[in-house]
C-alpha cells in the first residue's frame, strides 16, 4: 500500500470520526443551521460551474483579441502646478474644531424646558 493511499484514509477516518462526534453533540437547531449551510453550498456549485462555462463561450465567441501596432501609444503630459499660497491664520482656525460643550435646553414648540419627573412602576411613594 502506497503511503499516500495510507494517509488518505487515515485522513479520511479522522474527518469522519470528527465528523460523528460533532454531529451528536449538537443540538437539532444546530444541526439544521449547518445541512443549511452545506446544501446551499451544495447549490451554488453547479451555478457557479454553468457561469464560467457562459463566460467562457462568450469570450471564445468573440473571437481572438488582435493587437494593432499602427497606432503609437498615446503619450501624457502632466504639468505640475505652482504650490498654493500659505493660507493665514484665519483660514486656518476654520478648519479647527471647537472644544465640546454640554448642549444647553432648548424650548420645545415655545415650552421651555424644565426638570423631567419619571415615575417608577412599582416603587413605593415617598
Amino acid at each position: 500500500m502506497n503511503w499516500r493511499l495510507s494517509l488518505y484514509l487515515c485522513l479520511l477516518a479522522f474527518v469522519v470520526t470528527l465528523a460523528l462526534i460533532i454531529g451528536w453533540r449538537l443540538s437539532d437547531q444546530a444541526m439544521a443551521v449547518i445541512i443549511g449551510v452545506v446544501a446551499g453550498v451544495a447549490a451554488s456549485v453547479p451555478t457557479s460551474l454553468v457561469v464560467v462555462w457562459l463566460a467562457v463561450q462568450n469570450r471564445s465567441a468573440l473571437g481572438p483579441i488582435v493587437s494593432s501596432t499602427a497606432n503609437p501609444p498615446q503619450v501624457i503630459i502632466v504639468h505640475a502646478a505652482p504650490p498654493a499660497p500659505p493660507s493665514s491664520p484665519a483660514q486656518r482656525s476654520l478648519t479647527v474644531l471647537p472644544a465640546y460643550a454640554a448642549p444647553q435646553p432648548t424650548a420645545y414648540n415655545g415650552l421651555a424646558l424644565g426638570p423631567r419627573q419619571f415615575t417608577i412602576m412599582g416603587d413605593e411613594e415617598t
